[in-house]
């Protein structure tokens, strides 16, 4: 198999204006190109070319069906246009973002392992990355105190959320407490008048001035005085009950 194609940031230009470039047996852009010696086409050198060998061991070339003796290494003006064409690193998906071209690739590619631009996972701490930064080794010491600082950011964070949370909380039941407080006063305070009220019509009743009451008055002690007559009956009708209810008051 030759370079795969995505490995050309202009594969589209290669396809149109250097099709020779283009392997006719694996369709990728050829790796270690050979001419055939009697029709000049191209193939892979390591993977291709003993695929159109005959048992004779002479070469048919796939695209005109000529046969070879020989091969050879292409013409000089085809080397040097295909020696220029731009391909990326081979270790790009592990980190490497460089182009380069297929004359420097592999040596680019050995200085790429050398200088350690290629991600890897250290064996000591649990960095995943490019051993090499701006000419600077990893260091384990360095990265698990910047891993430290990021944990310590994190827990202040959440230290904070989770002070704000109590605040909030705090804020919350200290507010439904004043207005269960408020709504209890409120209560208290209309029981107190109605008691008093009572107390005014009853006294009222004892100067004998109750047919100076108005209607309005007369039903609302009308309606007080059949509650306390139905709390006595029904305390009269279950004593044991009452005693228990009562015991419980005390």
């Amino acid at each position: 198999m030759g370079f795969d194609r995505k490995r050309f940031p202009n594969i589209q230009q290669i396809e149109q204006f250097c099709k020779y470039a283009i392997c006719s047996i694996c369709l990728d852009v050829l790796e270690e190109p050979k001419k055939l010696s009697d029709c000049l086409h191209c193939v892979c050198f390591k993977t291709c070319l003993r695929g159109i060998q005959d048992k004779d061991g002479n070469f048919v070339c796939p695209e005109c069906r000529t046969v070879s003796k020989a091969f050879e290494d292409p013409h000089t003006f085809f080397a040097v246009s295909y020696n220029e064409i731009g391909i990326y690193c081979r270790w790009r998906s592990l980190g490497c973002q460089a182009t380069t071209t297929i004359g420097d690739e592999e040596q680019h590619a050995r200085l790429c392992e050398d200088r350690g631009n290629v991600v890897k996972q250290c064996n000591k701490c649990d960095f995943i990355g490019p051993f090499m930064v701006e000419d600077k080794a990893h260091d384990c010491t360095e990265y698990l105190k910047d891993k430290c600082q990021v944990y310590q950011e994190t827990i202040r964070e959440l230290e904070a959320e989770t002070q704000r949370i109590k605040t909030n909380y705090k804020q919350m039941i200290q507010q439904i407490k004043d207005e269960r407080d408020k709504d209890l006063d409120n209560s208290f305070q209309q029981m107190a008048r109605l008691e008093q009220q009572i107390k005014e019509y009853e006294d009222r009743i004892a100067d004998g001035s109750l047919a100076e009451m108005t209607a309005e008055e007369s039903v609302f002690l009308l309606i007080h005085r059949t509650g306390e007559r139905i709390k006595e009956e029904m305390m009269a009708s279950h004593p044991d009950q009452t005693m228990e209810d009562g015991s419980g008051d005390h």
